[in-house]
């Protein structure tokens, strides 16, 4: 199987899973507001700042972004600042960043979002257990 079957099948399973409450339109705390809120896991690939080219409607601009201290996080940093402050359409993204050796199961206790952006060497060596979103919601 390759890696964007791996992705698109793991994207599908989390929406699936994704509200515990059948017959309501949204799940709980997420109605009325921003519905979308994304945690960024270790970014070890331009890829994982591409998600936040631009804003959405329904996202939250708080995006919590769990990763060690390094290159790759500085690198991910860099490229939402320039989407913050370019000329054209910027864009107004707040990260809120943990770097330390358990920032895996930092994202987990903390259950900050409810969609995880993946790209790059996170998927490389490293067996990331998939959590359905209703349990990381308070």
């Amino acid at each position: 199987m390759n890696r964007n079957t791996l992705l698109l099948t793991g994207a599908a399973l989390l929406a699936l899973t994704g509200c515990d409450n059948p017959g309501t339109r949204c799940c709980p705390n997420t109605c009325g507001g921003d519905t979308v809120k994304l945690i960024t896991l270790d970014p070890g690939h331009f890829h994982a700042a591409l998600v936040q080219k631009r804003m959405f409607p329904g996202v939250s601009p708080k995006v919590h972004v769990y990763a060690p201290a390094g290159p790759d996080l500085s690198l991910h940093l860099d490229r939402i600042r320039g989407f913050n402050t370019r000329a054209e359409d910027p864009t107004s993204w707040e990260s809120v960043v943990y770097t330390g050796p358990d920032f895996f199961d930092r994202m987990i206790a903390e259950r900050a979002g409810n969609v995880v952006v993946l790209a790059g060497r996170t998927l490389s060596g490293l067996v990331v257990p998939i959590v359905p979103v209703p349990s990381l919601q308070s």
